[in-house]
């Protein structure tokens, strides 16, 4: 009789570590998939920093082209009304 009490015990704890187990690989699985879910939010948040920069910087360096162009064509005025000063 008491070897039948011993072996039900014996089942029982095997049960409750196979259920500790199982709990603990859930755990772990959660953990590494909240884990990867960060990361790959954290690289789409950096890849959407650098486009926004990189748009940033072709709109500033239009500017500096728009800047350039009416710098030209000031000059090209001034010296039409040099030249016709002159005349």
């Amino acid at each position: 009789m008491e070897d039948f009490e011993d072996f039900q015990e014996i089942f029982k704890m095997k049960k409750m570590n196979n259920i500790k187990f199982i709990i603990n690989i859930i755990g772990l699985v959660g953990a590494l998939g909240g884990g990867w879910y960060k990361l790959e939010n954290r690289v789409s948040n950096l890849e959407e920093e650098i486009n926004k920069q990189s748009e940033i910087k072709n709109i500033q360096a239009e500017i500096e082209l728009m800047k350039r162009d009416q710098e030209l064509e000031d000059l090209k005025f001034k010296m039409k009304l040099d030249s016709l000063q002159r005349s």
